[in-house]
Formats: structure tokens, sequence, C-alpha cells
């Protein structure tokens, strides 16, 4: 019996991941900003459903998680290393998991649960490539094509792309805490604090990194593109057959 339920366990943890991964799909290939951000949003809401029934499934077993907490390395290439280091720190706060910075070797290391790890890989890699068709497609003048304009872009990009999967992730955990029930909520503070606990076990000596830039017209239009699609279901809409499928 034990192994049946494993079984079907791991066919719905493989469906769900083809369901997140063909919405980034089409987050990435869509010409439409405010579909791209609606694609990403619905795949947010799904994979903080998919953190949730693993945390659920963790608790059931009444073990210790800190064992369980692991570090992966992701490579930040220039140009813009910090900026693109700053879309991963947002991608990973939304979800769970911590971002350490080593800048000599242009490697981030991300520490979370393997779940969690997992969703933020793939959401960063899809939101790497959306952030730098954006930025692409308002660069169609001297002013935009300098340095200073693409940075100060993708840190308000990166920003505002964070806000919004925060706030995504908001939703789909107040929906999960009406089906589970108030049990939820020190679920996944356990979960945080686990996490927490490693990353100051392991790296007892770290400080904060700023993230500066000083182009108000870049700033201005990175946030305008995260901000094309009002993604809590507003002004922009598309097809939610689209979004289930």
């Amino acid at each position: 019996m034990q192994s049946a339920a494993a079984g079907t366990g791991r066919v719905s943890d493989s469906k769900m991941l083809a369901r997140i991964r063909g919405l980034l799909a089409k987050a990435e290939s869509t010409q439409f900003p405010a579909e791209a951000e609606a694609f990403s949003a619905k795949a947010q809401d799904l994979m903080t459903r998919y953190a949730i029934d693993s945390a659920l499934l963790d608790a059931s077993r009444s073990r210790d998680l800190t064992d369980d907490v692991i570090t992966r390395r992701i490579m930040v290439s220039n140009p813009y290393s910090k900026a693109k280091l700053l879309l991963l720190h947002c991608v990973c706060n939304a979800n769970g998991a911590r971002t350490l910075w080593k800048k000599r070797y242009l490697l981030a290391s991300v520490i979370g649960l393997p779940v969690d790890l997992d969703l933020c890989e793939l959401l960063y890699t899809s939101l790497l490539v959306q952030s730098a068709r954006a930025l692409d497609e308002v660069a169609d003048s001297p002013t935009a094509r300098t340095r200073s304009f693409r940075n100060a872009f993708l840190i308000a990009y990166a920003h505002r792309i964070g806000e919004r999967l925060t706030e995504a992730r908001e939703r789909a955990t107040a929906a999960a805490t009406r089906q589970h029930g108030s049990a939820l909520v020190p679920i996944m503070a356990k979960r945080s604090e686990a996490v927490d606990r490693a990353v100051a076990a392991r790296h007892p000596s770290t400080r904060t990194i700023r993230f500066n830039s000083d182009n108000a017209a870049g700033s201005y239009a990175g946030r305008a593109a995260a901000e094309r699609a009002d993604i809590t279901g507003g002004r922009e809409r598309i097809d939610t057959t689209d979004l289930a499928s």
C-alpha cells in the first residue's frame, strides 16, 4: 500500500511539474507582455500549491526538516550579473529559499528544501528569458541601449516581478489555508525556520548586498514592463482555458 501511494505521488508530481513547465514555456514564447506575466502568475500559483502539498506530506512524517535543506549553485553570468542575481533572489524569496552570492565566481548559492529549489530554478530560467526580451523591446533608442539604462531596467523589473510573485504566493496560500485550515500556517513557518537555521549554521558570516541604479528612465521602463499585466485579476485578462491547459 505504501509503495502504491508513493508511485501515485510521483505521477502526480510529474503532471504538476509538466503543467508548470508548460505555462512557463507559453510565457517565454508569447509576444505579448500581458500574456507572459499572466502565464507566469499562474505558474507561481501552481508552484505554491505544489509546495504546500509537499509541506503537508512532510508534516505528516513528523521529522526535523533541517537536514533536508540543500544548496544548489547557479551561474549568474555577465553582463548585468548583479541585476540577474536580484531577479533570482526575488524568485527564491517568493518560494521559501535563500540566496547567497559569490561575486568573484559569478555563482549564486540557493538554499532551501528540494521541492522549493526545483520550482525556483524553473521560474528563474523562464523569467530570465522574459526579462531579456522585455529589455530588447524597449531598447529602440541610443539612450535605451546604454549600460546604465539596461542595468536600471533589469533591477526595477526584478523588484516588481518579486512583488507580483509574492502576491501570487499569498493568494495561493490563503486559498490553501481555507482548504486545509489554520494548521497550514505553522507547517509553512516550520519549513521557513528550517531553512533559516541551515543558512545560519552553514554561513554564519554574510552581509546584505545593495542594488543601486542611477538611471530614472531605465527604472521607469523596467517597472512599466513588469506592470503591463494586472496579475491580480484586473484590467488585463486572457482566456482562463489557456491558463488551465
